[in-house]
């Protein structure tokens, strides 16, 4: 009898700790589950995943800089979070501390998505940290060389000299020539790590916020979402934009003709003997902003050896120093 009440009070007191563990889970995940509005930045939160979008008042409102770095910090500390989806305007942020932005997106576990269908901007080249970036065939890459750019005050702090310096003629091609940037050449230039349709990347940020919630960590979240992502960009290229993809193609066969390396007068001497309007273009740019040109290059060829974090510290110095 007393062996039969022990097992009752056990069997009891064990139905109140699973109870008491069940109500705190329900709770961590109501909250978890709950829509997060940032005043400037617009946040999704499910159980395994978080999604940012990003809108274009985003980068005139104060504190929208701020606002997402301690989203990040917040999440990559959080051991349900094994996923990160950015989507809208990639580009860099008006005020703030882009730096701590940059580095919040570094240190992050959750691997980082950022899905690219309009512009990307040298400084949102960052905000993906060390996972991934899927542009979709209609995305463009405004480079930091052109005069537009340099009127609209478009600077290179971000990450751009780091992922450019990996590609060699094509990362300065992407750099100098003042050339937007589009297509299946994004990839080669190393601006992103997949290229899809624009119609593939629709639905995109649902099929990897699912791909996360399955995963058991973030770990295995990265792994799944690299494969998911390789499914999706082996499906688009029979499909991709033609016309982008002519255009692709022109920018990278002027890369291997004048880019080779990265002396500006080689360069321009190089350009002067070939035929085209985009030769031309390449050339007047770089004429016309020599010294920023020679600035965004020498960038380029520290961070080879560097790090992101460290790439990302040489060129927060050379914003500084007005090089950027």
């Amino acid at each position: 009898m007393l062996r039969r009440a022990a097992r009752r009070l056990s069997s009891s007191v064990k139905a109140q700790r699973n109870a008491a563990i069940q109500k705190r889970r329900d709770a961590r995940l109501k909250t978890i589950n709950t829509p997060y509005v940032a005043p400037s930045v617009d946040a999704r939160e499910r159980v395994g995943s978080r999604g940012v979008y990003l809108r274009h008042s985003t980068f005139e409102a104060d504190g929208a800089c701020e606002e997402l770095t301690k989203l990040l910090r917040r999440w990559s500390a959080h051991s349900l979070v094994k996923a990160v989806v950015i989507e809208g305007v990639q580009g860099a942020f008006r005020t703030g501390d882009r730096a701590s932005l940059y580095r919040a997106a570094a240190a992050c576990d959750a691997p980082i998505t950022q899905l690219v269908d309009g512009l990307l901007l040298p400084g949102g080249v960052g905000l993906g940290g060390r996972g991934f970036r899927v542009c979709g065939d209609g995305a463009v890459f405004v480079p930091p060389l052109g005069a537009a750019a340099v009127e609209a005050g478009v600077t290179l702090d971000g990450g751009a000299a780091f992922a450019c310096s990996r590609t060699g003629n094509y990362g300065r091609a992407a750099l100098v020539s003042g050339l937007p940037v589009r297509g299946t050449a994004l990839k080669a230039c190393g601006l992103a790590t997949h290229v899809v349709t624009d119609h593939a990347l629709q639905n995109l940020a649902e099929e990897l916020a699912d791909v996360a919630d399955q995963a058991s960590d973030a770990a295995a979240a990265r792994v799944a979402i690299q494969a998911h992502l390789d499914d999706r960009e082996q499906a688009s290229r029979a499909l991709l934009n033609e016309e982008g993809e002519v255009a692709a193609a022109a920018f990278l066969e002027l890369g291997d003709a004048a880019f080779v390396d990265g002396d500006v007068d080689a360069i321009l001497g190089r350009l002067a003997k070939l035929d085209g309007d985009d030769a031309a273009e390449a050339a007047a740019q770089l004429s016309t902003h020599r010294d920023r040109a020679a600035a965004l290059l020498a960038l380029a060829e520290k961070s080879v050896g560097l790090g992101f974090e460290g790439a990302l510290a040489l060129e927060a110095e050379a914003l500084l120093a007005g090089d950027g």
